[in-house]
């Protein structure tokens, strides 16, 4: 039991913490983080998720050859045609990175808290 415990948390460790981000979409909030592990379906899924909330996900990603993604162009905008922001990352591979959506309602619109590099 204690060799599973130890290798549990070893996986835990080595993983980091990006393996197990969650994204959230709701009536008042987003939180969208893509990294090299997002796939193709998982990138539709956020698109169909969005639109549900009136959000335009467009959105160009670039795959290698073992469906990691490489790069990713986008942009994220309200139905209404109010374009809440553009950004991109052309090197998902390397370690640590990431591009993220992160919205919240105000009144009866989302604005932009942060698209791209987030901290």
């Amino acid at each position: 039991m204690k060799k599973f415990a130890f290798l549990f948390v070893l996986f835990l460790v080595l993983t980091g913490s990006s393996a197990f981000a969650q994204n959230i979409i709701t009536e008042s909030q987003v939180s969208v983080t893509i990294t090299k592990d997002t796939s193709r379906e998982q990138l539709w899924q956020i698109h169909q998720d969005l639109k549900v909330q009136g959000i335009d996900f467009n959105y160009t990603p670039r795959f290698d050859s073992q469906y990691k993604l490489m790069s990713i162009q986008y942009s994220v905008k309200r139905n209404d045609g109010e374009v809440l922001g553009t950004a991109g990352n052309n090197n998902l591979l390397a370690p640590n990175q990431r591009t993220k959506i992160t919205l919240n309602k105000q009144g009866n619109n989302f604005v932009a808290a942060c698209i791209g590099n987030c901290e």
